[in-house]
């Protein structure tokens, strides 16, 4: 009997190989762990192929359906749009911007992110998500000469589920040194034979969650596939699958 389910895990299995991108540090990266970001750039998944722990099929789904959600929104925005998919490059740094848009008489960045209904609740909050921050600054300053940009830049949000949105701001300029620090640190770890340390714990003591998370209403969850690189990480990883 066909099972749709392989049919389906073996195409998307298939995209994903055929989607590679690049290994090289990009723009998307700088809100990540910067020891993870040297792994991928030196390759480690293939030289240490046991350390590496591949996504699963479900995973890769979820993200193949992220991507037809944000092709559905910038096909809906496209009567705001000044342009979209915009190569970027900063301090030798590259990625690809999402979006500029038309906001009375500004220009305005804006950096779509397709999330789960848990990830969407946490808005509430009203924080700033670091990472995607970092991202958007970045690419607002490769852009913002050419594109006469605002310094006011927004993620747009949108959750998967029932596709609700929301739209949250922050200025570009408060996020410059951050951006400008890591690629500082990016340029240093670049010259060192020595992977750079593991993150430190939290102040609560716990792993941090780009590591793996852990919680009641979702078990376990890993966010990083070269976890087992890292002595630490990995060892309080192991602890949490085995915890009820």
């Amino acid at each position: 009997m066909l099972s749709l389910e392989k049919v389906l895990n073996e195409s998307v299995a298939k995209k994903n190989k055929e989607n590679q991108h690049s290994k090289e540090i990009s723009i998307s990266g700088l809100g990540h762990c910067l020891r993870q970001l040297r792994m991928v750039e030196l390759d480690y998944e293939t030289k240490y192929p046991e350390k590496f722990i591949p996504m699963r099929e479900q995973q890769l789904r979820v993200f193949l359906a992220g991507n037809v959600y944000e092709k559905v929104v910038y096909d809906l925005l496209k009567p705001v749009a000044v342009d979209y998919q915009i190569p970027a490059e900063y301090r030798g740094i590259k990625g690809t911007a999402d979006l500029i848009v038309k906001d009375d008489t500004q220009n305005i960045l804006v950096d779509i992110k397709t999330v789960n209904s848990m990830k969407f609740g946490y808005l509430d909050k009203g924080e700033i998500d670091e990472g995607y921050a970092m991202q958007l600054t970045a690419y607002w300053l490769a852009l913002k000469d050419k594109y006469s940009l605002s310094p006011l830049c927004r993620i747009f949000y949108v959750e998967k589920d029932n596709f609700l949105t929301r739209e949250i701001s922050f200025k570009a300029t408060d996020w410059v040194d951050k951006v400008n620090k890591k690629i500082d640190e990016i340029t240093v770890a670049r010259g060192s034979a020595e992977l750079p340390s593991e993150l430190p714990l939290t102040e609560k003591g716990l792993q941090p969650w780009q590591c793996f998370s852990n919680g009641k209403k979702n078990g376990c969850r890993l966010w990083c596939n070269y976890i087992k690189n890292c002595d630490r990480a990995n060892t309080n990883y192991e602890k949490a699958l085995k915890e009820k």
